[in-house]
């Protein structure tokens, strides 16, 4: 009788295809969940970069916001009528290159070519 159960429950398993669209639907969500972690670790991967590229440029800004401020305290000294404390001015040679007082020569006019 127990031999006689088990072959009409394993028929009855037979008939139906609940078990075979169980299995196709676990297989789909596994598929699904290997693409959705490969797709957070792309965008994690995106996202890394991207604070490493803001972090460069805040830094950038830091550096030029400290030049400004220097600057800004020179206005306030020129201001007060202090010396200027930056680099002193090239003097200007006075070689023979330099000193070139011929006029350069009239330019011929364009000629059209036809």
């Amino acid at each position: 009788m127990k031999e006689l159960l088990k072959k009409l429950w394993q028929w009855l398993l037979d008939q139906t295809n609940i078990d075979e669209m169980i299995e196709a639907e676990v297989e789909e969500v596994k598929k699904e969940y290997k693409e959705t972690k490969a797709k957070i670790k792309e965008v994690k991967e995106e996202v890394e970069h991207r604070v490493e590229r803001v972090r460069e440029e805040v830094k950038d800004v830091v550096e030029t916001a400290q030049k400004v401020k220097s600057q800004i305290d020179d206005i306030k000294g020129a201001v007060k009528g202090e010396e200027r404390k930056g680099r002193k001015p090239k003097k200007q040679s006075t070689s023979k290159s330099n000193t070139n007082t011929t006029k350069p020569s009239a330019k011929k006019p364009r000629v059209k070519k036809n």
